[in-house]
């Protein structure tokens, strides 16, 4: 029978069943909606924003690991600020077009 890793005291915890949801790995296709999904799978595994951006890369494949390897070092601690980061690399279309929604909504 294996031992709990509270049995060994200094050992790392791991929970005794591990249940991860988690989404396809994503290479190209809908950032914005594969992120949906991951941010579902996450708070179903209970992560906090730190494991999300340490676990976001693992299911990072082709372009989309290549943008994120590319990313400064201070937006990869932060899920938040990795995911607008990597949702402005590969959606760009989307921000201009939300800036400029917003530049419409000011005029009166």
């Amino acid at each position: 029978m294996a031992k709990r890793a509270d049995d060994h005291p200094g050992s790392l915890s791991v929970p005794a069943a591990i249940n991860v949801s988690l989404p396809r790995q994503f290479g190209n296709g809908d950032f914005i909606e594969w992120a949906s999904r991951f941010e579902l799978c996450s708070r179903s595994n209970g992560w906090n924003d730190t494991v999300m951006a340490m676990k976001l890369p693992t299911l990072l494949e082709g372009d989309a690991y290549t943008i994120y390897q590319s990313l400064p070092g201070d937006v990869l601690s932060s899920y938040q600020a990795l995911k607008q980061a990597m949702v402005a690399r590969l959606h760009p279309e989307d921000l201009a077009h939300s800036a400029s929604q917003r530049f419409e909504e000011r005029i009166p």
